[in-house]
């Protein structure tokens, strides 16, 4: 896999290039560069298959990078790199069709190697055997249901579905980590095979429905409803398909499940749209952890949009706070923003988390500036901040 670091500061590519072996994991970086011109060329002429792209930078930031790279049709995979205060910045270059991002300030060694190698197993699983809709795909029918989860539709005539009030179901274990501490590393594959099992063996008899594992704790059924026009009576089956599934998984394996429903699609095409939806209604078990299933909700994109802000404007307050040693204002614009958080539900876990790691990083940054010399007070306000900031991140 080809890789280009787009980013002004030569210590941030320094850093990127050293922390990996890139050779060992499949990959090799084919180019960098300081600014967003620059980038364009770069990416044009070697066509990398991921770029790590900066925000912020001269003559062109990341959003304009990104807006060219989609005008020219660029294929490769964007990962952002970002200021844990640039979070307005990232969630429009996520609209835009970035894969993901880091704050630069946090990110560690595990966290890109993560990312690069999920973006990794995608392309290579992407490129074998690649036909048109009208089929002739050597892939096989689990691969292409996964492709469609992920936008494409290479191979989908293989498949049970149809168009016509097709809904995307994701699934997580409940409290994975002691779930999957009843198995040890021989037989880990266990659990994931007989979840298989089982829902295949529920969906056999189903004339329009898909499943497939996406990951280790994240499960896709697709299910469509050709001959039924009435979206009530689709909604109820369903409804029934997660009841049948929660309760065999529960009775047989013993575990629980969360799921995110998506609203219905009525052509191929908006399947990757169905699959979006249903990962933004799961996420919210975040902030419901006790409910079992959630359904996708319209939200209008001003409403979404002032939120962002808000948010943002809690951001800058907290680091305001830390900056200027005042920490009382600190904390209560910390307790505000999470206050808004639980009210709005406009962040998902991951930049939440994000969030708390990059002001924690600002505020250890600052123990070497305040020393040993300042007032008491003030140091006993300084680990307070760095203490619930460290408990949030846990």
């Amino acid at each position: 896999m080809k890789i280009v670091i787009v980013d002004d500061e030569p210590l941030v590519r320094i850093g990127l290039k050293s922390a990996i072996r890139w050779e060992a994991a499949g990959m090799e970086i084919v180019g960098e560069a300081a600014d967003g011109e620059e980038a364009i060329k770069l990416i044009l002429e070697r066509q990398p298959d991921v770029v790590m792209l900066d925000i912020k930078m001269p003559k062109k930031d990341g959003l304009e990078v990104l807006q060219e790279m989609k005008a020219l049709h660029v294929p490769a995979k964007v990962i952002i790199l970002s200021s844990f205060d640039d979070f307005n910045l990232v969630k429009k270059a996520m609209k835009l069709g970035a894969a993901d991002y880091f704050h630069k300030p946090s990110m560690n060694v595990q966290e890109i190697e993560a990312v690069l190698s999920k973006l990794k197993e995608e392309a290579e699983s992407g490129s074998e055997g690649s036909h048109s809709l009208s089929g002739g795909s050597v892939q096989s029918k689990e691969d292409v249901v996964r492709q469609m989860v992920r936008g494409s539709l290479d191979g989908i005539r293989q498949t049970k579905l149809q168009e016509g009030n097709l809904y995307a179901l994701l699934f997580t274990i409940k409290n994975y980590t002691q779930v999957a501490k009843r198995y040890t590393k021989d037989n880990a594959s266990i659990l994931p095979n007989t979840i298989g099992n089982i829902v295949s063996e529920l969906l056999s008899k189903e004339p329009e429905a898909e499943y497939v594992q996406l990951e280790d704790n994240l499960y896709a059924v697709l299910v469509s409803h050709s001959g039924t026009k009435s979206v009530q009576a689709s909604f109820a089956h369903v409804n029934e398909l997660v009841y049948l599934i929660s309760a065999a998984l529960k009775r047989f394996v013993n575990i629980d499940t969360v799921f995110g429903i998506s609203e219905p699609v009525q052509v191929y095409h908006e399947c990757g749209q169905a699959v979006m939806q249903a990962q933004q209604a799961l996420a919210r078990k975040f902030y419901h952890p006790n409910d079992p299933i959630f359904y996708a909700q319209a939200h209008r994109n001003g409403d979404a949009e002032q939120a962002l802000e808000q948010v943002n404007a809690y951001i800058a307050a907290m680091k305001n706070g830390l900056k200027d040693e005042k920490y009382d204002e600190f904390a209560r614009s910390l307790s505000a923003w999470e206050q808004f958080l639980q009210q709005s539900e406009c962040m998902d876990e991951k930049d939440v988390r994000k969030i708390y790691q990059g002001l924690l990083f600002y505020a250890e940054g600052r123990r070497g500036i305040l020393g040993r010399c300042e007032p008491a007070g003030r140091n006993r306000g300084f680990q307070r901040a760095v203490g619930c900031l460290s408990f949030a991140v846990q």
